[in-house]
């Protein structure tokens, strides 16, 4: 058996991406990541996952994302950042909502 463990938090971050024509302006991400174990090697347990995302989108929240994550900041980069900062095995699934549009990225 599998088992697909998932925890999401809210981001506000700063962004500006002017090759798009997007001047400084600000945004609230949800962040999804998902963790996929199979129950034979044992579970993870969910508020620690909670947690975990919780400190590592915490020196990027109320900042400018193209600070933080490096380029120019798009969701794209934030999801590569997190999936680089990640330090928990079996993550299987990355994914960012602004504003009712989702980025997925496979991992």
């Amino acid at each position: 058996m599998k088992f697909k463990l998932c925890a999401s938090k809210q981001l506000s971050v700063a962004m500006k991406i002017e090759d798009m024509g997007y001047g400084l302006h600000g945004h609230d991400i949800d962040v999804e990541v998902c963790v996929c174990l199979d129950y034979d090697k044992g579970l993870l347990d969910i508020e620690y996952l909670d947690n975990y995302l919780e400190s590592l989108l915490k020196p990027l929240n109320r900042k400018p994302l193209w600070e933080t994550v490096g380029n120019e900041g798009k969701i794209e980069d934030l999801l590569i950042y997190i999936r680089n900062n990640f330090k928990i095995e079996g993550l299987c699934e990355l994914k960012a909502i602004i504003q009712n549009k989702e980025i997925y990225l496979e991992i």
